[in-house]
């Protein structure tokens, strides 16, 4: 209230009093004015008066109360509050004070039911609710409790059906079908794991909005979110003109300790855990604080809106192996449930009894206590599908042809590794629905396009076609809905990451990374569109929001200490950017944005300069100012080193390009250790640098230019032969990083697929800015013609940086190879050339060139001559979330494909 209406209230009951005297109630308005405008004293003086007319008034000692908290002496608050309660067990102003003087006390599980009175008084308080979820969250509450008790009727509400090839949808009047266009629901923030959730109702509803506005009709979440997110979502169907979304909730758990998917305490945590999504989604839960799950009074129930159930994770092949192996030789029965069979005669395995066994029970829950029900489903991959792949041998099968070819130690590493991608199946169609089952079941695949490598090999996919031309992936859906028939199948996540990492490749270049985002885009695009047209009940696009915390097979060695991956995004890595939601570094934009206009170095002060003079060494030929260094300068964020080169004149003949052909630019990287490293820069003519150089940057062209590095500290060539680390020499010999995303795979007939390599060292040219031509979101570096300056980018991986928020590098420990082991570095020291080339760009180092200019210049005898760059470690990563350029793509192809029903 402001200060003017504070007065005039106060004038008023000052006149009010002048008429009849003081009051009870006169005093206590008086005090809750001062209390409010923060004049506790004053408040204070006038509770007390209000107690002393009427000791055993109620009023008077809320606000005494709430004096006393404002005060930081919570002890007497609670006294005052609780006497208010005894007195009026009602006053919902007392509840509220005792509540949070228990919770400044540390009381949370007695201050966890004083809130849920709260809210029986006045259901739905905003305040109270975040209140409770404060305390439950702290630690309060005690045992989980369900506030509403079960449901009674014989008649059940179906939501949803799933049948038919397709999810119905309840409409007025009747069911109608759905196709789902759904996007996955991870919300780790940067600097965050996925337990840690966001507790604020805000962000879930920024992020709801974001998926509705693209397009979704559904968004499914792995495990049970904090209650601001389901508040959020009901909020969000209620508003009128917000496009509605559906709810896909998963049921999350880890495998069980040795396989035994029938021991007690995983059968009990299990379900205890349905029990708890179960009621959560109806808005019938207050969980307390439990380490990695959330926790909170849940009361908003969406079940209106939840279209499905989606049991587990990705089971891994061999364990479902082991646990089938259990009953090989053990007689069984079939399974027989009231809402779902999985016979013997039909095929079930003891893995398949045991998930219609999972799902009999969920069902189960659902109808008794709520009288609702809701398709199911649990989840699956193509590493355990129901089809067999003649391309994918299993490890014995790959033993054998390598032992033929005298590969006797490789064929030992294969048997012990026991990768299978076609070694055992669960099948979905073995777990039928009865016709108590009312909302019915279907087939959950997570099918990315490029892996497993089945997809890529097949013979027969390779002959697929869809709409648009080529598709491996569309042959392989198309097997699914074949097996799957009339039951339908869900696509649960689909779609490629807009990294500039590389992890697996993929026969029509829908690769597992290395996608600028209109690219990721147009091929989401793509692949929900082969989703429809192979008859499939839909697809859910991975992901909404990039994820930092996540880690590919290809790079995870590399990130350590493990524990700070949260704290910094590595480009390297596909899994971090999946989102069509950008999670970029910055609290509002990128530290430095690749355009060739050096807007973004204001204020960055250069490591070294060279304002007046020409080369070291002039030619005299035209081009000796295209050969002079100006200046060097250095800046950082959680995703890039970036690097800005002054020249004299990049376009020294005046053409309005870059002297390509005439100069060559290297710049020398010395990440640890001054000590190890090559001695020597890259060029034919011998030029010593002082401190050992792990990279170099060439740029000798738009199409050439690259990043190299020492051969003994190239990660491809020592993943077999440790320890890593950077080793002294001085031979100026620099290599291409070369990783191997698609290692050699068997046939079963023993047709042998050789591997496949990707080339990470070639630096893309282009524009970060949408408004240039060459515009591009994977832009390496940009020649900026008019400022006579070159900027770039260097993802931290990319220099064996494994947590730049330590400034920690690759490094091992000898003695310790059970680990990747990493060093703190002091900072990167920087020796640049420009040369004159000899020979054609491009080709293998030295590179056959003569030396024009040094920054800094002259002969340099130690470390400490070369500028270091160095930066402040980070324990809080700043960023921001923006839409990528394939959420507008998808946006255009979502409302393509077909609407169906919208929730309602």
């Amino acid at each position: 209230m402001c200060v003017a209406l504070l007065a005039a209230a106060l004038g008023a009951i000052d006149r009010a009093s002048g008429a009849g005297g003081w009051t009870v109630a006169l005093h206590s308005l008086a005090g809750w004015c001062h209390l409010r405008s923060g004049a506790l004293a004053a408040a204070e003086t006038e509770f007390r008066a209000a107690a002393d007319l009427d000791a055993a008034s109620v009023d008077p000692q809320v606000g005494l109360g709430y004096v006393r908290l404002r005060r930081d002496s919570p002890g007497e608050a609670e006294e005052r509050f609780r006497f208010a309660r005894r007195r009026d067990p009602g006053n919902l102003d007392a509840l509220k004070g005792l509540g949070l003087a228990l919770r400044d006390e540390k009381k949370y599980a007695e201050a966890a039911p004083i809130f849920r009175d709260a809210l029986r008084v006045k259901p739905g308080d905003a305040e109270v609710q975040a209140l409770l979820d404060q305390v439950l969250a702290a630690g309060g509450g005690g045992e989980e409790t369900r506030p509403s008790p079960p449901a009674t009727g014989t008649g059940i509400q179906v939501i949803a059906r799933a049948r038919d090839g397709r999810f119905w949808a309840r409409d007025t009047g009747g069911f109608r079908p759905l196709f789902v266009k759904g996007i996955n629901m991870g919300v780790a923030l940067p600097g965050r794991f996925p337990a840690e959730f966001p507790q604020d109702e805000p962000v879930y509803a920024s992020l709801l909005r974001d998926a509705a506005g693209m397009g979704a009709n559904a968004v499914r979440l792995y495990t049970l979110l904090p209650p601001a997110f389901y508040a959020a979502l009901r909020k969000h169907n209620r508003a009128a003109a917000a496009p509605r979304l559906w709810l896909i909730q998963g049921v999350w758990t880890e495998p069980p300790e040795g396989d035994d998917y029938d021991g007690v305490p995983f059968v009990e945590g299990f379900r205890a855990e349905i029990r708890r999504v179960v009621d959560a989604v109806h808005g019938n839960l207050d969980l307390p604080a439990r380490p990695g799950h959330a926790s909170g009074a849940y009361r908003a129930d969406v079940s209106a809106y939840l279209l499905a159930y989606l049991l587990g994770r990705e089971w891994e092949p061999q364990s479902v192996q082991t646990y089938d192996r259990w009953f090989a030789k053990a007689r069984r029965e079939s399974f027989l449930g009231t809402y779902f069979s999985a016979r013997l005669e039909d095929g079930a395995t003891p893995f398949e009894q045991w998930l219609a066994r999972t799902m009999d029970f969920t069902v189960d829950y659902e109808t008794r206590g709520y009288r609702q029900q809701h398709p199911i489903s649990f989840v699956n991959w193509p590493t355990l599908d129901p089809l067999r792949h003649p391309t994918e041998s299993s490890p014995g099968e790959e033993a054998v042809f390598l032992r033929r070819r005298g590969e006797e130690e490789l064929a030992g590493m294969v048997e012990s590794y026991s990768e299978c991608e076609d070694c055992a199946s669960v099948d979905a169609a073995h777990i039928v629905p009865t016709a108590q089952a009312q909302a019915g079941s279907f087939a959950t695949y997570h099918a990315y396009p490029y892996y497993p490598d089945f997809m890529n090999l097949d013979p027969g996919y390779g002959r697929d076609r869809d709409s648009l031309g080529p598709s491996n992936y569309i042959g392989y859906l198309r097997d699914l809905k074949a097996h799957h028939g009339a039951q339908p199948v869900l696509i649960g996540e689909v779609g490629v990451p807009s990294s500039r990492g590389v992890a697996h490749q993929q026969p029509q270049g829908w690769n597992h990374g290395g996608h600028t985002e209109k690219e990721q885009g147009t091929i989401d695009a793509r692949l929900m569109g082969d989703i429809d047209e192979a008859g499939l009940a839909g697809g859910v696009l991975f992901a909404l929001v990039d994820e930092w915390f996540k880690r590919n097979w290809l790079v995870f060695d590399f990130e350590v200490p493990a524990e700070r991956k949260p704290m910094w995004l590595n480009v390297l890595d596909p899994e971090e950017n999946y989102g069509v939601l950008a999670a970029r570094p910055g609290k509002n934009r990128w530290r430095v944005t690749i355009d060739g206009r050096m807007d973004d170095w204001n204020g960055v002060p250069p490591l070294v300069t060279r304002r007046e003079g020409g080369p070291e060494h002039p030619f005299k030929d035209g081009y000796d100012r295209a050969r002079t260094l100006r200046g060097l300068a250095v800046a950082s964020d959680e995703a890039y080193l970036y690097v800005r080169l002054d020249v004299d004149r990049l376009d020294a003949d005046g053409d309005g390009a870059p002297d390509w052909g005439k100069v060559v630019y290297v710049i020398g990287i010395d990440t640890y250790d001054a000590r190890r490293g090559d001695h020597r820069l890259p060029i034919s003519d011998r030029t010593a640098s002082p401190a050992g150089l792990e990279f170099c940057v060439i740029l000798d062209g738009r199409d050439t230019s690259r990043l190299l590095v020492d051969q003994p500290y190239d990660i491809g060539t020592h993943r077999h032969q440790r320890p890593y680390g950077s080793v002294e020499n001085s031979d100026g010999r620099f290599m291409e990083i070369k990783v191997e995303t698609n290692r050699r795979r068997f046939g079963r007939d023993g047709t042998v697929y050789a591997p496949l390599l990707w080339n990470r060292s070639p630096l893309r040219h282009g524009s970060m800015d949408p408004r240039d031509p060459d515009r591009s979101t994977l832009a390496d570096w940009r020649v900026g013609v008019a400022a006579n300056a070159i900027e770039l980018r260097i993802g931290w991986g990319l220099l064996n940086v494994t947590d730049p928020s330590s400034r920690r590098v690759l490094h091992d420990d000898p003695g310790d190879l059970k680990k990747v082991g990493s060093v703190e570095t002091e900072g990167l020291r920087f020796y640049v050339a420009a040369v004159k080339p000899v020979g054609p760009a491009g080709g293998a180092t030295p590179i056959e060139a003569r030396l024009a200019d040094r920054l800094p210049p002259g002969d340099l005898s130690r470390p400490s001559d070369l500028p270091m760059y160095t930066w402040s470690k980070w324990d809080r990563p700043s960023y921001h979330l923006e839409k990528k350029e394939s959420w507008g793509i998808l946006k255009k192809a979502l409302a393509a494909l077909p609407a169906h029903a919208v929730a309602r």
